[in-house]
């Protein structure tokens, strides 16, 4: 599928081929190459994942300040306001929010080696 429309199609693998930007209630892209801008549509969270206790990864990929700001620190913001609204009413835990300890986590503590994993944050340092 191909995706015609500029805002479309932005997602962490691309994001740094554009200047993002808060403009009011929209994020705005601007493609650095051609200097031209558009709305941003939507945005692929590829590799955002939650963990428990606050944290969460951003997948490894490198973001900007802005992109993190204009980006994912509302939708965060957003998926933590709709966790925490409904939690009690439905106690079952969403898939995101990984217990299980990741192979490298779990390489790290049998090493004894005090080492968070690569690109895990806690969640208050990204908002």
């Amino acid at each position: 599928m191909y995706c015609k429309t500029w805002g479309g199609g932005v997602a962490p693998w691309n994001v740094q081929q554009y200047r993002v930007e808060q403009r009011g209630d929209n994020v705005q892209c601007i493609d650095i190459q051609r200097n031209a801008p558009f709305d941003l549509i939507f945005y692929h969270f590829h590799g955002l994942r939650f963990y428990e206790f606050n944290k969460l990864t951003l997948g490894g990929y490198d973001l900007s300040v802005a992109v993190r700001d204009c980006i994912y620190k509302p939708y965060i913001q957003h998926v933590d306001s709709v966790f925490q609204k409904y939690r009690d009413q439905y106690p079952i835990v969403p898939h995101e929010i990984l217990k299980k300890e990741t192979w490298m986590t779990a390489f790290l503590k049998k090493i004894k080696i005090k080492k968070e994993e690569e690109n895990t944050v806690f969640k208050e340092s990204v908002l």
